[in-house]
């Protein structure tokens, strides 16, 4: 069920392929214990819808 959307995220993450390209070729696989997520903007919009997320804030990771 999609919960209502009136939420605003304030830390959305931004995780670009590059990002995890870079991570790769440093030989860092993990992420606070976990693979990074295939991210994509539709993948983000779709989370969001599903925790009732009208609008978010997206920061970049380095």
């Amino acid at each position: 069920m999609t919960a209502p959307a009136n939420r605003i995220d304030v830390h959305h993450r931004l995780i670009p392929p590059a990002f995890v390209r870079a991570m790769h070729t440093r030989g860092l696989t993990e992420v606070a214990g976990a693979p990074p997520p295939h991210w994509t903007p539709e993948k983000s919009v779709e989370t969001m819808n599903a925790h009732g997320v009208a609008t978010a804030v997206l920061i970049g990771d380095p």
